[in-house]
């Protein structure tokens, strides 16, 4: 079997991140886990990627550069092959009462996470979310 076909078979998922350290952290930790990871360091590049690769899920910072996190669940409501895929927020900013409720409204936003994040919370989360 082929590298891209035994990828093909594999759960996608997309990052969105801009803190570099976090993505490649997140990337190395989902792809031990055996996901297919894209990641993205700004809004834009993190939309192009959820429209083009329809992942299983999405991992999905609140603050970022051209695009903020919050356009993006807006602009994914608003098309049918994006609206139903799962997001897991994980941001510095959801501490906020406010910023939760806003992010809890979205009906694709499944779990918010503060970072920094506990690596097994988050892990054991996406299992409940995306088959193995």
């Amino acid at each position: 079997m082929t590298e891209s076909a035994d990828a093909n078979k594999k759960i996608v998922v997309v990052v969105v991140e801009d803190d570099h350290y976090i993505l490649d952290f997140m990337k190395f930790t989902l792809e031990e886990q055996g996901y297919h990871v894209f990641g993205a360091a700004d809004g834009e590049e993190g939309l192009s990627l959820i429209q083009s690769q329809l992942p299983l899920l999405v991992v999905l910072d609140l603050m970022l550069p051209k695009m903020d996190g919050f356009a993006i669940l807006k602009r994914m409501s608003e098309k049918p092959e994006t609206a139903h895929i799962p997001v897991v927020v994980v941001s510095a900013y959801t501490a906020s009462e406010s910023t939760r409720r806003m992010v809890n409204s979205q009906s694709n936003v499944k779990d918010i996470f503060t970072k920094p994040v506990r690596t097994k919370d988050f892990l054991e989360k996406l299992r409940t979310l995306i088959p193995s």
